[in-house]
């Protein structure tokens, strides 16, 4: 998923043999914005930690028209939400790849 030069990367293992997915998708000007909600079907089970893997284009075009502080406070909402086992990495890249945090 590419959302404002914000690259998403998820893994999750699951054990979980029947699941309810929904998608949700809204559209502002030439991005969209999706939503996946991902929830064990009639099971009651505990939170699954998530691995993220965030890389954000930093390149000189992301200055352009906001589009790189939009991709800065997508992934500062992304890792707001997280659930205290989920962990994240974040990389910005241009000509060369930078750990921002890990």
């Amino acid at each position: 998923m590419k959302i404002a030069g914000l690259r998403i990367t998820y893994k999750l293992v699951m054990y979980i043999l029947s699941m309810d997915v929904k998608v949700y998708v809204s559209r502002s000007g030439e991005y969209a914005d999706v939503e996946v909600r991902l929830s064990a079907a009639g099971a009651q089970t505990p939170p699954i930690p998530a691995a993220f893997l965030l890389l954000i284009d930093s390149s000189k075009s992301m200055g352009e028209h906001g589009k790189l502080a939009q991709a800065v406070e997508i992934a500062k909402r992304l890792i707001a939400s997280m659930g205290p086992s989920d962990v994240v990495a974040v990389y910005t890249f241009d000509e060369r790849v930078k750990t921002v945090c890990r």
